[in-house]
């Protein structure tokens, strides 16, 4: 097995012959392709440098939030209130301070984005019973009707990235990634 670079081009595979395991073109096709990720055996384990395969996880990152901006495009909010919806939905009734803290931003940033969405209609801020000082956010029902929007055009960003990955080999990479994220959150 080798580990090569050149031109953009990350490829993975046999040296002499064969299909590569995995091939990512970079420019100018700007195509994300995974071929194949088959059962290895140890013998067959490449030792991909660190930077190499942590530059890859970011490229496939930056592609995938393009495509969800793409998909986003005709629609009343960007990626970040996008994200920021979906969380309100998902951790409802939620402090601001929570959803800052899910969000991974300072809670100024939080409440940019939040304001954006009550602006629109999307949450309501509600006192917190337990907190008279703390608000708690929640989804209208026009929010709740755009994200029912925002998670069709996520399910068509991640369809078309991710079409050309097999059943097995999604769940050897996503596997790995929480492997990623584990070792990271551990650290």
């Amino acid at each position: 097995m080798s580990w090569a670079r050149s031109r953009g081009s990350i490829r993975c595979g046999p040296r002499a012959s064969g299909p590569p395991i995995i091939s990512v073109m970079g420019p100018p096709s700007r195509k994300l392709v995974m071929l194949r990720l088959p059962q290895y055996k140890r013998e067959d384990v490449v030792d991909i440098p660190e930077t190499e395969l942590a530059d890859l996880i970011l490229r496939v990152a930056r592609r995938l939030r393009r495509a969800n901006a793409i998909e986003l495009q005709g629609l009343p909010v960007n990626p970040h209130q996008a994200r920021a919806l979906r969380l309100v939905a998902r951790l409802e009734p939620v402090r601001m301070a929570d959803l800052a803290e899910h969000l991974h931003v300072a809670a100024r940033s939080a409440t940019d984005v939040v304001d954006s969405l009550v602006a629109g209609g999307w949450v309501a801020r509600s006192p917190d019973p337990a907190d008279g000082r703390a608000r708690l956010l929640s989804l209208t029902a026009s929010g709740e009707r755009l994200l029912s929007e925002v998670l069709d055009a996520r399910t068509r960003a991640a369809d078309g990235a991710l079409a050309g990955i097999s059943p097995e080999t999604r769940t050897h990479l996503a596997a790995a990634l929480e492997g990623v994220l584990e070792a990271t959150e551990a650290g």
